[in-house]
């Protein structure tokens, strides 16, 4: 299994849309709720929305992990990589993926960005919550169903 950070690639309906109340989950508060004030951010000064305030959201996702390229300087130093390593005889996908299993291209798999298909819909970014984890994305990116369990991040960008 794989713990990272998802990010939505889809906007989140109105109807959906997080307050700033938040259930406390222990015993003797768990028919109170908080009110989270309004803070700034500790970098930028700019003052947070209820929806950021709200802590992460668990997400629970079976799928497939697909590594795409980020770039198009990361995917020409795959190329390069793939050259190397002489994996003229395997398909792009097959050969690729043996490039990111070498500890040696572990720069490659850090540059690379990681998708998470849910019935063939591109549904979730993963970011891993700690560089080490990213032998497990490389090794889930090998297989055909992943699980991965993470914290909801923010709806990305439409360029990423």
């Amino acid at each position: 299994m794989i713990e990272a950070s998802a990010q939505e690639s889809s906007a989140t309906p109105p109807s959906e849309a997080l307050t700033a109340a938040v259930a406390v989950p222990t015993e003797a508060w768990a028919s109170h709720q908080i009110v989270v004030p309004a803070q700034a951010c500790p970098t930028c000064n700019v003052p947070r929305t209820a929806a950021q305030m709200v802590p992460d959201a668990w997400v629970y996702v079976i799928g497939d992990v697909d590594a795409r390229y980020p770039s198009l300087a990361v995917e020409k130093e795959a190329i390069g990589a793939m050259a190397r390593a002489g994996t003229s005889g395997l398909s792009n996908e097959a050969a690729l993926q043996k490039i990111l299993e070498v500890p040696g291209n572990a720069y490659l798999a850090r540059e690379m960005c990681f998708v998470l298909l849910v019935q063939e819909v591109e549904t979730y970014i993963l970011i891993p919550h700690y560089p080490q984890d990213f032998p497990m994305l490389v090794e889930a990116a090998r297989s055909e169903l992943s699980a991965v369990i993470g914290t909801r991040g923010p709806i990305a960008n439409p360029d990423v």
